[in-house]
């Protein structure tokens, strides 16, 4: 039997990933920084004879009252710490997530791996301070780093449920203009990749769905499976971000009007992979989530 260690399994991923690994017939210990969860006796115990460790857990994008040394120490030290340490115990494999924010929040065309890194906020930073530190390592267990885009899924939070809960409501919202392609990915898809390298893979992977859509298209699917009136109306992107720059909130303009594509493709090549669940289906199982806790 495969032994899985998974920190953040708790977390909206880590959720996903546990009961998919059960489903597996992976074993599954879960790893906490609670009650000394990353001393060196805790850790000793739980890569005990493990063959893969998943590093999920991690501070959440520019939280409230954290300054940058938080990031710096949770998301930017300590994935190499554990590397390190289970490279020390004999665990086969290290499989962590990143972020594509990395390179930066917009896209002129989807972003490559070897593309140079552009973090912008403490939380990207953080996260380019933990590649370049696990880069540095030597180890002689397998590391692969993904760098995963917005995630939803059953239980999404943050800036998704905000738009899932617009359109339920079928107000007007200036949305026309946000034509966009983004790249997203559900946590099904994310998931599996999760899975596929257990088995094999290292260095930096990309993870997409199949099809990027816009905010503008997005919403209107989202209206669809509410059964909502889409009431997406135009407002010039210029005015939109002449009144974001003068009201400090440019970068939530551009999460929602600017390209932010992914390329994935060598991820394809290297694993043959491939996201086995379409957006419309993982939308409706989202949905069906959401609508059995509302």
């Amino acid at each position: 039997m495969t032994i899985a260690v998974v920190t953040g399994a708790s977390g909206f991923i880590g959720t996903h990933l546990c009961e998919r690994l059960h489903k597996e017939g992976f074993e599954v210990r879960v790893l906490s920084h609670a009650d000394n969860g990353y001393s060196n006796e805790r850790l000793e115990q739980t890569f005990d004879s493990a063959d893969i460790v998943y590093h999920l857990a991690g501070l959440a994008h520019e939280l409230k009252g954290l300054d940058a040394e938080n990031y710096r120490a949770v998301n930017g030290s300590l994935p190499a710490i554990l590397a390190e340490r289970a490279d020390q115990l004999g665990v086969g494999a290290f499989v962590w997530l990143s972020t594509i924010k990395v390179l930066g929040d917009v896209s002129e065309r989807p972003l490559r791996i070897d593309d140079p890194v552009r973090p912008e906020g403490i939380y990207a930073r953080s996260k380019v301070l933990a590649e370049q530190t696990i880069a540095d390592l030597n180890p002689s267990l397998r590391i692969a780093t993904l760098r995963p885009p917005l995630v939803y899924g059953p239980g999404v939070r943050g800036n998704f449920m905000s738009l899932l809960r617009l359109a339920e409501r079928g107000l007007p919202v200036p949305l026309k203009a946000a034509t966009a392609p983004r790249t997203m990915v559900s946590t099904a898809n994310l998931v599996d990749l999760l899975v596929r390298l257990s088995r094999s893979g290292e260095g930096i992977f990309h993870v997409g769905d199949a099809q990027d859509l816009s905010v503008c298209d997005l919403y209107s699917r989202l209206c669809g499976l509410l059964r909502s009136r889409d009431r997406q109306f135009h407002v010039p992107l210029a005015l939109i971000r002449s009144v974001a720059r003068l009201t400090g909130r440019s970068a939530q303009v551009s999460r929602v009007f600017d390209a932010l594509q992914v390329d994935w493709s060598d991820t394809q090549t290297r694993l043959d992979w491939r996201p086995p669940h379409s957006i419309d289906d993982q939308l409706e199982r989202m949905m069906a989530c959401y609508r059995h806790t509302v």
